[in-house]
């Protein structure tokens, strides 16, 4: 742990150890979103997701998804920056709402409510016909 006066070895320790733990973060959240793709790819039914991803979309796990075949209802109907996230670093859109083919998104929002660390999102959804 870093302590107070304990120069740069100490900083660079816990700097170390920090990152370790990101990468580890990143590599078990990569997992997940590539085993939550394969499982939309080989679903018979409509797919919906909505959830906390923990990653933008420029992130790894984000990108599984669309390669899954889902669209990001927040780029289909959704306006400005869309931020989630309302911890102490800079603001991100990491809870998403997507969903497969068979779906149209409209009306997305991001809530202004602070009930956590994250802001609610919403969308209209429904099933498109004749296609």
């Amino acid at each position: 742990m870093w302590k107070k006066g304990g120069g740069a070895d100490s900083i660079s320790t816990a700097g170390t150890r920090i990152l370790g733990r990101l990468k580890d973060a990143f590599i078990r959240r990569g997992r997940e979103a590539t085993t939550l793709a394969a499982h939309i790819k080989q679903s018979p039914w409509p797919v919906v997701y909505c959830g906390d991803l923990n990653d933008s979309p420029m992130g790894y796990g984000y990108h599984e998804l669309l390669r899954a075949g889902m669209t990001d209802a927040f780029s289909e109907s959704g306006e400005g920056l869309g931020h989630t996230y309302i911890g102490n670093v800079p603001s991100f859109r990491i809870d998403h709402i997507m969903h497969g083919p068979q779906f149209k998104a409209w009306g997305f929002r991001t809530l202004p409510d602070e009930l956590s660390d994250h802001r609610a999102i919403i969308s209209s959804m429904g099933l498109k016909v004749g296609d």
